[in-house]
């Protein structure tokens, strides 16, 4: 920072006699302290300010970016209508809907007794009703209009030779290969394949956004009911879905203009080589248009200013990278490592990827739009003609910006905490966060194998039983399933009585009587910790800024950015910009680090204890008078010939010294006592043998 001594001349009132203070010493190093601490606390704290502020219009942009209202209350209508509706088996009676699929005769007649009748409707049910004029025939919901007709999807696995007993080959011959990731990944069948009625089914590739990827046998169906019913009737009879069948999707697409969006409906199945179906569905939602409606240009400005925002910081980052390496002769690649694991850099790379995810989404979103054709009767593509709209890998990459979202949201709660150091007293979680760093890796260790240990414990006793343990990755889910109580203990003793209390009670014990309390163990010793630290703030130099309230603080920073109209302030305020600022006091004071008094006899700068005269001498080059120096110590309170607070350590090294005096003095006085003591004894046994001798002569004399 440039030093700037004129202002410190221009800061400071003329009001007392400086020839008062000359041989008073000063604590140069407090004042440097406590102003260095400050300026942080200053810096830290209009950070916050910012950051807050451009949280604020990020989430605010995020959030009608989600719509999530309008959406979850199209969504929920939609999935009642077709979800969670069900329709009378005609072999069994029974009334089943879609997660009620067992069979293929199960599944082709979902299609044919609900799917297609409430989504292809030409007439009312109500006979009483006038028939349905045109615009009005296929809505659902009233305002919900079906946009073209329905594709189904199935992608298929080869063939291969069962992996059993050739005994058992002549009566099950031949098996099929297991698909991973929706159909994708494993042996995938690309051929064309005959139906039972000498049907042609073609494999075919379609385009989609990168990376995914848009493959399989596809089967649109036309907007009409019964020509419709008539096609799912002749798959039926061809065998579409058969054994080699392991992935299928159904999707259509519906237009609401009140609320100007897309509604996409996709039903999928997973056909595995055990005999299970397992089914799934999904509806999501994709604006009509971009930037027209007057709150989407609002939003749009919101996006540009976050733009704006980031680059800015983005050149801030770049510039403080800069700056290191040639004040520090750093290399690059180190600054750059510097930079990265600060968690504002992580932040600031994530937010690069949530920029580039939305461009490739607005684009994406103008390309499929203008790929529309859309008539009164029906809404299909340009690229394929009488087809309906597919935005199946549109929602995809949609979804992947929402949660990369929410990912950075986490990011900014810890970021928030982060900057929460500007008050100490806010800092305490920080602090405890930090004391907790040395001991919380290594009770993570310890709980990643407990966890591993019951996982693999739950996983072989209830795996076949139980469907939350079916997998290893399920099992770490039902073990914290078990613990917060959704899954009891009757429920596993219901599946294998032996296995669930040898299961239930060792977890038990160890993660809640343990485990738990070593997590409150570790959390209360680092909140200790924590405490004693600012204990001993509070008897040292910082006391002032460990003392100092968060709404003095608010209101010195929020004074501090008043200045340049302090004019217009009252006299009572306007006096506090009088003072000599903080970063005048850190520029006059940085230059004493290394300087010696001549007169002193070549010994070093006391800066804890050194008069007001020698002081004005070390900064004569500064222009900085005696009187401008003493209202700086008096407004900070260093001076040295007063009262200090206690320094803990110094008073720790203390006691300890004078318990190791006072520790030897006693056993000295022991061993000197324990040496008289013997003396005393020896003289005793001297006594007594010299009576005994005595006693001899005696007798012998009687004799």
């Amino acid at each position: 920072m440039a030093s700037k001594p004129e202002r410190i001349e221009d800061n400071i009132s003329e009001s007392g006699d400086p020839s008062a203070f000359l041989n008073k010493h000063c604590n140069v190093r407090k004042v440097y302290n406590i102003v260095k601490a400050k300026l942080r606390a200053r810096k830290l704290g209009a950070s916050f300010m910012r950051y807050i502020c451009f949280l604020t219009i990020y989430i605010a942009v995020v959030l009608d970016q989600k719509n999530s209202s309008v959406k979850q209350s199209l969504n929920n209508g939609l999935e009642t209508y077709f979800v969670k509706a069900t329709f009378r088996d005609p072999s069994s009676l029974e009334f089943k809907g879609w997660y009620d699929i067992v069979t293929l005769d199960d599944f082709w007649n979902w299609h044919q007794y609900l799917l297609i009748p409430r989504m292809l409707v030409e007439q009312n049910h109500d006979y009483g009703s006038p028939p349905l004029l045109p615009d009005q025939m296929f809505k659902v919901l009233m305002h919900n209009k079906i946009a073209g007709g329905f594709t189904m999807m199935q992608r298929r696995a080869d063939t291969r030779t069962c992996p059993v007993l050739k005994k058992y080959l002549e009566f099950m011959p031949e098996c099929t290969y297991e698909l991973y990731a929706s159909g994708t990944v494993g042996r995938v069948n690309r051929s064309t394949f005959i139906g039972a009625r000498s049907g042609v089914f073609r494999y075919e590739e379609r385009p989609a956004v990168f990376p995914y990827q848009e493959f399989g046998y596809f089967e649109t169906f036309p907007r009409n009911k019964s020509a419709a019913l008539l096609k799912l009737l002749e798959l039926k009879s061809e065998r579409w879905i058969d054994r080699q069948t392991k992935y299928y999707r159904l999707d259509f697409v519906s237009l609401n203009t009140n609320v100007g969006l897309f509604t996409y409906v996709k039903f999928v199945a997973r056909f595995s080589n055990t005999g299970t179906i397992l089914l799934t569905h999904d509806i999501s939602n994709i604006p009509a248009s971009t930037y027209r409606s007057s709150r989407q240009k609002l939003r749009l400005a919101g996006e540009i200013i976050l733009i704006v925002l980031w680059s800015m910081y983005v050149l801030k980052e770049i510039r403080m990278i800069r700056e290191r390496v040639i004040k520090n002769n750093d290399t690059l690649a180190n600054s750059l490592y510097q930079r990265l694991m600060r968690l504002s850099t992580l932040q600031l790379l994530i937010f690069a990827c949530i920029i580039a995810m939305w461009v490739t989404i607005v684009r994406e979103l103008d390309t499929n739009l203008s790929n529309l054709i859309i008539s009164s009767n029906e809404i299909t593509t340009k690229d394929r003609p009488s087809q309906p709209p597919d935005f199946f890998y549109f929602i995809l990459l949609l979804d992947s910006y929402f949660i990369l979202n929410g990912v950075n949201m986490l990011l900014s709660f810890f970021r928030c905490i982060e900057y929460l150091e500007f008050n100490y007293s806010l800092s305490r979680l920080t602090e405890t966060f930090k004391f907790m760093r040395k001991t919380l890796p290594q009770f993570l260790l310890i709980f990643c194998i407990v966890v591993l240990s019951f996982m693999l414990m739950s996983h072989m006793m209830f795996g076949s039983k139980l469907a939350m343990f079916s997998s290893f990755g399920s099992a770490l889910s039902g073990i914290f399933s078990v613990l917060i109580g959704d899954i009891n203990y009757f429920e596993l003793m219901d599946s294998d009585s032996v296995a669930a209390p040898i299961f239930f009670y060792p977890l038990l014990f160890v993660m809640i009587f343990v485990v738990l309390n070593l997590v409150i163990a570790i959390i209360i010793d680092a909140h200790v910790a924590m405490t004693a630290e600012k204990d001993v703030a509070l008897r040292s130099w910082m006391k002032d800024v460990v003392d100092l309230p968060l709404t003095t603080q608010l209101w010195d920073g929020f004074l501090h950015y008043l200045q340049p109209v302090r004019f217009l302030l009252p006299q009572s305020l306007s006096a506090r910009y009088d003072r000599v600022s903080k970063e005048n006091i850190i520029d006059a004071f940085n230059v004493l680090d290394g300087i010696e008094l001549s007169r002193l006899e070549d010994s070093q700068v006391n800066l804890e204890r050194i008069s007001l005269n020698d002081l004005r001498l070390l900064l004569r080059d500064r222009n900085i008078t005696e009187q401008r120096l003493a209202s700086i110590f008096e407004h900070y309170r260093a001076w040295a010939d007063e009262e200090e607070p206690v320094d803990v350590e110094k008073l720790a090294e203390t006691n300890d010294t004078a318990y190791a005096e006072m520790l030897q003095e006693a056993t000295t006085e022991v061993e000197r006592l324990l040496a008289e003591i013997q003396a005393s004894m020896q003289f005793s046994q001297d006594l007594q043998k010299e009576a005994e001798e005595q006693l001899d002569l005696l007798i012998d004399a009687h004799i």
